[in-house]
């Protein structure tokens, strides 16, 4: 590691001490709405950058939230950015590719800064808390966080979540009262929800709850129900993935189901069916879950592309939910039919999330056969894996483990114990 980089990352010329650095991150923290490091002291961050100059084996290098906050201390300059040849931003990032910081990483960090650098004009008055919700800046509001959510799955979930930080930040300032308009109230449901997804994927059940009900309470403002049984199907499954409760994912799912029939999406409607034949299906409620399904068939069938919810919720993902059903209620053969079908359908592009669960789903119908197909089960856990590698999608690694118990009969075999071998290194080294 360059000595002189490691120096510059925490002193940008000679005037600038760690008591300068120190209240400069905490500045910046503050404004993106990273809490953790806007509330520590100085003390406490002089003695992490401390450890980023230090040749001591204690030494460290910035972790994520600090990278995040560097890039935009760095790129931002008296109120504009500079991100060009020559720009401390450019050097912080020479510097952290010194400090053995992913080339990955480094990327991301350059793309999603000079990003917002090309829009700055209303990205930084929403991210310093200057922003004034009116049509034109709700809009580009947006159509920012249309670009966050869709790289949800793709960056760490961590990211995603850190990215989301001044939306809530923003939006958690608009009072839940008809006065707001719906765009505003629509928007909010959206930025809530996924911030309530994210903080599921993250093992943050409560925080996930919390989140979750402030997008209810905004979609309940609404006069279209379509995406209060959008924000009823995410409760629903939460409560269904956390396995002692589908008492209670029973009753979001019924929710779902009434509002979603209230509202102008079909699409919604479909899904909504969906969720409730798969929590009907958990609790083996057979005639249920297949009265549910086979609305939840009719709903998509009849969905078209000018859909509030759009084609979301396609034939390909009604087959998972399909799957699943055969699945849980020991129809291996039309499982695994099914599951073939979706796996098809929702590709690593689309949503590598929801493609991992299908992988593993789709690996469990093998194993679970009249005659059992183990090591075409391992062909899909190995796709599966490789996915769960770079997303850390909390349902799918629930399935793997799952799965491979299931395998546990043919341990020994050179093709398991490959996969093992594959398994540990992936998640684990």
């Amino acid at each position: 590691m360059n000595d002189s980089h490691k120096e510059w990352i925490s002193s940008r010329g000679p005037a600038r001490s760690w008591t300068d650095e120190a209240r400069a991150i905490k500045t910046m923290a503050r404004r993106l709405g990273v809490d953790r490091l806007a509330q520590a002291n100085n003390a406490s961050i002089k003695r992490t950058i401390a450890r980023w100059e230090s040749d001591a084996p204690t030494a460290t290098v910035p972790d994520e939230r600090y990278q995040w906050v560097l890039a935009h201390l760095f790129a931002d300059c008296d109120g504009h950015f500079d991100v060009g040849p020559g720009s401390d931003f450019l050097c912080l990032l020479n510097a952290l590719l010194s400090m053995e910081i992913s080339p990955a990483r480094v990327t991301e960090l350059q793309d999603v800064v000079i990003s917002w650098a090309e829009r700055r004009s209303h990205l930084l008055q929403m991210r310093f808390d200057h922003l004034t919700l009116d049509a034109t800046s709700t809009a580009k509001m947006a159509m920012s966080f249309t670009a966050v959510s869709r790289r949800v799955g793709k960056v760490p979930f961590a990211r995603s979540q850190l990215a989301l930080t001044p939306f809530l930040a923003t939006l958690g300032r608009v009072r839940q009262t008809d006065e707001a308009p719906p765009d505003i109230h629509t928007l909010a449901t959206r930025t809530f929800a996924l911030a309530g997804r994210l903080a599921f994927e993250l093992h943050d059940d409560e925080q996930a709850r919390r989140h979750y009900a402030t997008a209810l309470t905004h979609a309940n403002r609404l006069p279209d129900s379509s995406l209060t049984a959008s924000t009823c199907t995410s409760l629903a499954m939460i409560a269904m993935h956390r396995g002692d409760e589908l008492a209670v994912a029973e009753k979001m799912a019924n929710k779902a189901v009434q509002a979603a029939l209230a509202g102008s999406s079909i699409t919604m409607r479909a899904r909504a069916f969906a969720v409730q034949a798969e929590v009907a299906a958990r609790r083996s409620l057979i005639r249920p879950a297949e009265a549910a399904l086979r609305f939840a068939r009719t709903y998509a069938t009849q969905a078209s592309v000018d859909d509030p919810a759009g084609t979301s919720f396609d034939t390909a993902r009604l087959s998972g939910f399909a799957g699943l059903y055969h699945l849980l209620i020991g129809q291996s053969a039309e499982a695994v039919e099914h599951l073939n079908h979706a796996v098809a359908g929702v590709t690593e592009g689309t949503d590598p999330v929801q493609r991992s669960i299908l992988l593993a789903d789709l690996a469990h119908g093998h194993v679970m056969r009249a005659r059992p197909e183990p090591e075409a089960a391992v062909a899909m856990l190995h796709r599966c894996t490789e996915l769960v590698g770079r997303t850390r999608g909390r349902v799918a690694m629930g399935r793997l483990r799952t799965v491979r118990q299931s395998l546990r009969a043919w341990d020994g075999e050179p093709f398991l114990a490959d996969f093992d071998d594959y398994l540990y290194t992936t998640l684990f080294d």
